[in-house]
């Protein structure tokens, strides 16, 4: 019988919570200020957040999916990103010619869509890592 316990307070959990998503909030903070120009501080308050959160969903999905046993958290980043380059550039370009009167927004939103389907297909054809 052991009396070791451990006692994580809610404070301790949103420090391992920014902890773990950090750098998604400095790339969001520059990437949301850049897009939307107009509202710079706005623009890095929520390219911050959303940055955060693709990190930590990342995160998240790495940790409780089987890829966590055979590769650490950043070599599954890289390669993920890998996989999915093609699809970044090619969604970019195409939304910042299919939204030519905001081209930054059309870029950043192609890339997020070809990025995710050009892993999606890469997953779907090979089965994934």
């Amino acid at each position: 019988m052991s009396d070791i316990s451990l006692t994580i307070t809610p404070l301790e959990i949103l420090l391992f919570a920014l902890f773990t998503g950090a750098p998604g909030i400095g790339i969001g903070l520059v990437c949301g200020a850049l897009i939307w120009r107009r509202r710079r501080w706005l623009g890095a308050l929520v390219g911050a957040g959303l940055g955060w959160a693709v990190n930590w969903t990342a995160f998240v999905v790495w940790r409780d999916g089987p890829l966590s046993r055979s590769l650490s958290y950043w070599p599954a980043i890289r390669m993920g990103l890998a996989h999915a380059a093609p699809g970044v550039v090619i969604g970019a370009a195409l939304g910042a010619w299919r939204w030519p009167r905001a081209r930054e927004s059309g870029a950043a939103a192609g890339a997020l869509i070809g990025g995710a389907a050009s892993l999606a297909l890469w997953v779907a054809i090979t089965g994934g890592p």
